[in-house]
């Protein structure tokens, strides 16, 4: 029961806006070092900067939803859905083509 209420608390004093904000930070600074460091640092310091970044960037799908769904009247909350999942049927679809291009452009596989 006590996780139930420092959830509720969270959820009202913490805006969605400003929670995918930090997520998005924490993914970001965790790309950054994950990409500058990659070559110097060891498996398991690198594991370590993958957990930051999971949390922050896997996290942020969940939190962009809730502020979807607290956004509409509650008859369009179906089209929500479907349209949701939709589009994340199209970027499944179309992430690996656009990925697969970017590594046999011009650039390379730094260019993805």
């Amino acid at each position: 029961m006590a996780d139930l209420s420092v959830r509720s608390w969270l959820s009202e004093h913490i805006d969605l806006r400003n929670m995918f904000c930090i997520l998005g930070l924490i993914a970001a600074i965790s790309t950054i070092q994950l990409s500058n460091l990659a070559n110097v640092l060891t498996l398991p310091s690198i594991c370590g900067l993958l957990f930051p970044w999971g949390a922050g960037s896997l996290s942020c799908y969940g939190v962009c939803f809730a502020h979807k769904v607290d956004r509409v009247e509650d008859e369009d909350v179906l089209p929500l859905l479907s349209m949701t999942m939709l589009t994340g049927a199209v970027e499944s679809v179309l992430g690996p083509i656009v990925a697969g291009l970017a590594i046999r452009s011009a650039v390379g596989p730094p260019g993805l």
